[in-house]
C-alpha cells in the first residue's frame, strides 16, 4: 500500500505543476489571485487571442448593467468615452467574428449575472444570415462553471507561455495586424469576406425568433435594447448589390425596426462611409469615426446616422418593388 501510495504521489506531482503553473500565469485572469504577469501583458497578448473568453471571465469578476455586445466592429466604441458621456458604467462584452447567435448567448450570460439596465446590440446585415453560426458561449460558459476545463484547455496552455515569453522579453508576442499592405487588405475583404458573408445567404427566421425572445425578456425586466447598424464602406456595401441581397437587407432593417426597440443605422452612404480615413478595412471603422458614433448616439447630437422609422422603413422597401 505504501508503495501504491508513492507511485500515486509520484503520478500527481506533474499535474499539481501544472496547476500551480496555470494558476500562477493565468493568462486570462480566471482565477484573478496571482499577479505574477501584469493585467497590461495580458491584455495586449491574451486577450486578441480569445476575446470572447477573456470579457466573460472579467464580466463575471465585475459585470455591469450597461452592456454592448458586439464582434470586433465595436472594438472602437471606446467605453470610458461613453461613461464620460453619460456618467454611467459600461461595459463591452464582445469578440471577434462574434455571430449574431452568440449575440444572444451573451445577453442571456449577462442577464444570469445581474440586472440589466440598457444593452446595445452592434451588428450588421453581413451577421443575419442562417449559415453564419458558431457556439463558442457555450464552450467558455462550461469552463466558467469548472476550473478544471480552464486548467487543462489547450487553447489556455498556449497562451500560458506567450504571455509568459512577453512578460520576460518585454514585447508583445501577439500581432493582430494584417500580414499585408492596408491596399491590399482592403482589396482582399472586398473580394474574399464579401464572397464569406453574400455568397451562401438564407434569411435566418430562427434568428429574429430568438430576438424576438431576448426582446420580450428585457421588457419584462425593464431592460432598454438598442440595435446599431454599424458603418460599412461603400465598397463593402456595393458588395450587397452584387450579391443580388438588397432587398433582404432592407427587410432586415424592416423586421429589426418592427421589433419596437430603436435602431441607429450608419450603413447607408454618409460622410462616414464614403471616405476610406474613417476605415482600418472596408468593415472596420477608426476609433475617430467610433467617437463620432458615440457622440450622436450617447450624445444625442445625430448628424450622421438615422434612427430608423416607419417612413424610411416604407421608403427603403418600397424601393425594392
Amino acid at each position: 500500500m505504501k508503495r501504491l501510495m508513492i507511485k500515486l504521489a509520484l503520478f500527481s506531482i506533474p499535474f499539481v505543476i501544472w496547476v500551480a503553473i496555470v494558476v500562477s500565469i493565468d493568462p486570462f485572469n480566471y482565477f484573478d489571485t496571482s499577479h505574477l504577469i501584469s493585467d497590461k501583458v495580458k491584455q495586449i497578448n491574451a486577450k486578441p487571442l480569445n476575446r470572447l473568453m477573456f470579457n466573460m471571465i472579467e464580466y463575471k469578476h465585475d459585470s455591469s448593467d450597461n452592456l454592448i455586445i458586439g464582434d470586433s466592429r465595436s472594438n472602437n466604441l471606446k467605453i470610458d468615452r461613453i461613461e464620460e458621456i453619460t456618467g454611467d458604467d459600461y461595459f463591452l462584452l464582445n469578440s471577434n467574428a462574434l455571430k449574431l447567435n452568440e449575440s444572444f448567448e451573451l445577453y442571456w450570460f449577462a442577464s444570469k449575472a445581474k440586472q440589466l439596465d440598457r444593452v446595445y446590440f452592434t451588428l450588421n446585415f453581413n451577421m443575419f444570415n442562417k449559415f453564419a453560426y458558431a457556439d463558442r458561449v457555450k464552450s467558455v460558459e462550461s469552463i466558467l462553471d469548472n476550473p478544471f476545463f480552464y486548467i487543462f484547455d489547450r487553447s489556455v496552455a498556449e497562451t500560458c507561455w506567450l504571455v509568459t515569453k512577453a512578460h520576460l522579453q518585454k514585447t508583445p508576442s501577439v500581432s493582430t495586424k494584417p500580414p499585408m499592405t492596408r491596399e491590399a487588405f482592403w482589396d482582399w475583404n472586398i473580394r474574399v469576406k464579401a464572397n464569406d458573408h453574400y455568397g451562401k445567404f438564407s434569411y435566418p427566421e430562427a434568428l429574429l425568433g430568438e430576438m424576438k425572445r431576448v426582446i420580450r425578456h428585457a421588457a419584462e425586466n425593464g431592460t432598454e435594447i438598442v440595435v446599431i447598424i454599424v458603418p460599412h464602406h461603400i465598397e463593402m456595401q456595393a458588395r450587397v448589390a452584387d450579391y443580388n441581397l438588397t432587398s433582404e437587407m432592407n427587410r432586415f432593417r424592416k423586421d429589426f425596426f418592427e421589433l419596437g426597440v430603436k435602431v441607429y443605422d450608419y450603413d447607408f452612404v454618409n460622410e462616414i462611409t464614403t471616405d476610406k480615413a474613417n476605415f482600418e478595412d472596408p468593415i472596420h471603422y477608426t476609433v475617430d469615426t467610433g467617437d463620432r458614433i458615440i457622440r450622436e448616439i450617447w450624445g444625442g447630437d445625430m448628424n450622421i446616422g438615422r434612427l430608423l422609422t416607419s417612413a424610411l422603413i416604407d421608403s427603403l422597401v418600397g424601393s425594392d418593388e
